[in-house]
């Protein structure tokens, strides 16, 4: 289905709102990370999570309005299949039993809430119990999975390929961690296990998605023409591109014996331009840009998706 008949995109021109929208997002965020705190889930915080089957059928609502009578939020959400009739209940570290009180208080509170609800006869199957130690032990391992994620990723585009290229790729990565933690902030979510799974996830997307060219405007003769070294040889050289959905290990195209004519699927930059764009979900044959009064494409009249290397 074709949303835009005549697509015209000055990307460039809207960079500095880009940047000025992100930092906004991100440092309103920060802003309210310093003065709320992330609201830490049970893996970090502490708290009691039980797992309750039941005879006959019951809904979550039911459980809802039978815990509502214990403080503090609570999460109730429907556990295994269906006919097995099972629950998880989900409590928050009380106040008390960071003063030292018995750490079963919370799952007791649970039963006998859902006792006194006249609701069909259950059993506990299943009882988790997280002290505020465990959860800070927790939090500093998942703060220090993230932080070597992110350094281990710095080092290898390092070494691997130039430390801008590094630079650039974990600053991109720092600023899609900073956002979401912005809007998990701004609409309450629990900082969780789960939650850390999905940042480093995000973390190796971020730079998975990136494109990485390497090539030059010329390549080198075999031969030196006089004292200065390898003449320029715009006939044959050759560019790689790791990354951002490009097939890994891939080889196109061959050059001659000497490597001065390019003999085997000729490629020019108007392809390359074209593959680019179609990994960015971008069509080069619609996409134009204004220039000296008229539309231009990027790819002039040639151009075609190198679909042998992508993957």
């Amino acid at each position: 289905m074709r949303i835009f008949n005549t697509p015209n995109y000055d990307f460039i021109r809207w960079r500095w709102y880009a940047i000025v929208i992100s930092s906004v997002v991100i440092l309103a965020g920060l802003g309210g990370i310093v003065q709320r705190g992330l609201p830490l889930g049970i893996d970090f915080s502490g708290g009691t999570i039980l797992v309750v089957k039941f005879a006959d059928e019951v809904f979550e609502d039911q459980i809802r309005n039978a815990i509502e009578v214990i403080p503090g939020e609570k999460v109730v959400q429907q556990y295994g299949d269906l006919d097995d009739h099972e629950i998880l209940v989900r409590l928050p570290q009380m106040e008390a039993t960071e003063e030292g009180a018995n750490l079963s208080q919370g799952a007791d509170q649970i039963v006998e809430a859902i006792q006194g609800a006249g609701l069909p006869d259950f059993e506990v199957i299943s009882t988790e119990i997280v002290g505020p130690v465990i959860g800070a032990d927790l939090q500093q391992k998942g703060i220090y999975a993230t932080l070597a994620s992110i350094i281990g990723i710095t080092l290898y585009i390092a070494f691997r390929f130039r430390p801008s290229f590094a630079l650039g790729a974990i600053a991109a990565t720092f600023h899609d961690i900073l956002v979401t933690l912005t809007f998990l902030t701004f609409f309450g979510y629990e900082l969780s296990l789960n939650v850390v799974a999905a940042i480093l996830t995000i973390t190796g997307y971020s730079v998975n998605d990136t494109i990485v060219i390497f090539g030059g405007e010329f390549g080198r003769t075999s031969d030196s023409q006089g004292s200065a070294g390898r003449d320029h040889n715009p006939n044959a050289f050759t560019t790689w591109f790791a990354g951002g959905g490009f097939k890994g290990g891939a080889l196109y195209g061959a050059s001659d014996e000497f490597g001065y004519k390019s003999v085997e699927k000729r490629v020019n930059a108007h392809d390359i331009q074209a593959t680019v764009l179609h990994l960015m979900g971008l069509d080069h044959e619609k996409l134009t840009y204004r220039f000296n009064g008229r539309d231009f494409r990027l790819t002039d009249v040639e151009g075609d998706v190198l679909h042998e290397i992508l993957a």
